[in-house]
């Protein structure tokens, strides 16, 4: 009896491929989803906001920082005044699925609601106005969690 030795076809071959591209790129959709990425991204664009506004606020009069949260996820606004009058901006920095959480003792963490948490800085040395602690953001998503602090007597930020 003769042996058949033709080998794979083309077609078995482009449907092992396939395959695999498929589970592999479910893998690294999977793994992106897990590592808590955009909860970091929301830690490093807030950090960003917020020491862009402390610059502003060094130089402008009644420069604030509001962060809450919407339907749509996390926004920060920022607004002041500019000698043409008043300016504001509206960002959204994370997705509805970020949980992020503040503290000024580093103890209790409340979580960010619609009706936001506004930050100032003092004109002349840059520290926080309205706290007398330092302030703690801390961002969820799929038990990752990131964080950063503002100094309270400087209005400096560090990640933790």
């Amino acid at each position: 009896m003769p042996k058949d030795n033709r080998g794979v076809s083309l077609v078995e071959l482009i449907v092992v491929i396939a395959i695999i591209g498929i589970l592999s790129t479910a893998s690294v959709i999977g793994l992106s989803a897990v590592s808590g990425k955009e909860a970091q991204q929301c830690i490093d664009e807030l950090r960003g906001s917020v020491n862009a506004n402390r610059t502003v606020s060094l130089g402008k009069k009644d420069a604030k920082l509001v962060i809450s949260k919407q339907s749509d996820g996390i926004h920060v606004t920022e607004s002041y005044t500019l000698p043409s009058g008043p300016y504001s901006s509206d960002k959204k920095i994370a997705s509805d699925k970020v949980k992020l959480y503040y503290s000024a003792d580093n103890v209790t963490f409340t979580e960010v609601d619609s009706s936001g948490i506004a930050i100032e800085f003092d004109r002349s040395s840059g520290s926080l106005k309205n706290f007398s602690d330092d302030l703690h953001f801390k961002a969820e998503k799929n038990s990752k969690s990131f964080a950063f602090r503002i100094y309270q007597l400087t209005g400096k930020t560090k990640t933790e």
